[in-house]
């Protein structure tokens, strides 16, 4: 993976140094590539407080996966990457890799985008899209592999028709969850990102649920779900009062929560 073609290693060695930003597109023998540098330890709000219920409540869903950052990080990210490919699961390819950057080719734009700018989104269409993307996470599962995340912001439409994957820096490696926790955390965060369109079908979140039981139903990802909306139940009945008034990101989790309530 480190023999990098000169001139491109010479590129991203220059993108690298004068670019402000983490990732930069640029034009590569006429077909766009990214250039990621590596980073400082990325902790989001959601991974400190996975860190903070992990070590106030032994649930192996709950633990963080952040990425260590650097070339360690960068290289975490080159194996998973293959693994997929490896198993038949569309991925970017990989141009070159060095202590300094990844290169990755271009997918398209994720299934989230895609939705997001229809303007045309119909219920029908919606659920095709969906449908597929359940599938796609399910197929993923089959295969015994997991994502660490699995949102719709993680899935990309290929223009031949497939549906891929992309970002891969959670470090699931050296987590420590069992595959069903990590499996079942793909569930979680995809339901929630697939709730994001709840306003145009209600039902969304169900539907999603059902495509993917229906190409994937393993009673030990139900399990640890199930384990997880124990511990979210005290939570759920608070907001459920209330729930017409929640918007943005608490409404969709409360919506997802519903959903898998009903599911599993």
């Amino acid at each position: 993976m480190r023999n990098n073609n000169e001139a491109l290693a010479t590129l991203a060695n220059d993108t690298v140094t004068r670019a402000k930003a983490r990732v930069t597109a640029v034009l590569w023998d006429g077909k766009t590539v990214w250039i990621k540098k590596p980073v400082p330890p990325k902790a989001t709000s959601w991974h400190k407080l996975q860190q903070l219920c992990a070590a106030l409540i032994p649930l192996p869903i709950l633990r963080p996966t952040v990425s260590h950052g650097g070339t360690a990080g960068l290289e975490t990210e080159a194996r998973r990457i293959a693994r997929f490919r490896d198993a038949g699961i569309p991925v970017p390819e990989i141009h070159g890799l060095s202590d300094r950057w990844i290169i990755l080719g271009d997918m398209g734009q994720t299934i989230e985008s895609l939705l997001k700018k229809d303007a045309a989104l119909t219920p029908e269409r919606l659920r095709a899209r969906i449908e597929n993307a359940a599938l796609t996470l399910a197929e993923l599962h089959t295969k015994g592999i997991a994502h660490g995340r699995g949102k719709l912001n993680d899935l990309v439409r290929l223009p031949d028709g497939r549906t891929g994957f992309i970002d891969f820096e959670e470090d699931i490696e050296n987590a420590k969850i069992p595959l069903p926790a990590l499996m079942a955390r793909d569930v979680f965060l995809f339901t929630i990102s697939v709730a994001r369109f709840a306003r145009i079908d209600a039902q969304i979140c169900a539907y999603a649920l059902a495509a993917y039981k229906s190409h994937h139903n393993d009673p030990a990802i139900f399990t640890e779900l199930r384990k997880l909306l124990r511990l979210l139940a005290p939570f759920y009945a608070l907001a459920k009062p209330f729930h017409a008034k929640l918007k943005g990101e608490p409404r969709q989790v409360f919506d997802a929560v519903s959903s898998l309530r009903a599911a599993i």
